[in-house]
Parts: structure tokens; C-alpha cells; sequence
């Protein structure tokens, strides 16, 4: 994603870019996919919006996280996308 790759290379962190890029690929596209293909929204919420969602709080939180950065990925992952399956599962709008 066009926006992911802008903003990781904008960061003052040179040495955790490729760490991020890696990350993202393996978190987020596929997350992006799965809730593209099996989630309904009531109020749909563009993929980008969503990513940089993730981009902006990690960015905030990024110094403090480093040695953790996959585990706060997933965490936010999650955070981000998991409640969309949490408010289908039990019917919540």
C-alpha cells in the first residue's frame, strides 16, 4: 500500500523501516483481505482509513515499542479489525 510505504519512509527511525514494511505485509494485507471478504459493515470505513489508523498510533507509541514492535502490530491489528468481528458475531451496530 501506497500510503504504508510514504509514511514508514517519513519516520525518523531509518534503521526500523524494513522491520515496519515486513510487518505491514504480514499483518495487515491479509487482515485488509480477510475483512474485505467475509465482514458487512453497517457504515463502510475505507481500507485507508483503517491502515492509517495503525500508522498513526504506532507512530505515537513507537519509541517506548521498539523492542516489542511485532507484538503492538498485532495488538493494534487486532484492536483495529477484531472489533468488527466482535460487533457481527453478537449483532451490534
Amino acid at each position: 500500500m501506497q500510503a504504508v510505504d510514504s509514511w514508514i519512509e517519513k519516520l525518523d527511525v531509518a534503521d526500523l523501516r524494513p522491520l515496519l514494511s515486513a510487518l505491514f505485509s504480514r499483518y495487515v494485507d491479509p487482515t485488509l483481505e480477510y475483512c474485505r471478504r467475509n465482514f458487512k459493515y453497517v457504515v463502510p470505513i475505507p481500507a485507508i482509513s483503517q491502515v492509517m489508523s495503525i500508522c498513526k498510533i504506532l507512530e505515537s507509541i513507537l519509541p517506548q515499542v521498539c523492542p516489542l514492535l511485532n507484538l503492538v502490530l498485532l495488538l493494534l491489528c487486532t484492536w483495529v479489525y477484531q472489533r468488527k468481528a466482535w460487533h457481527q458475531r453478537w449483532n451490534i451496530s
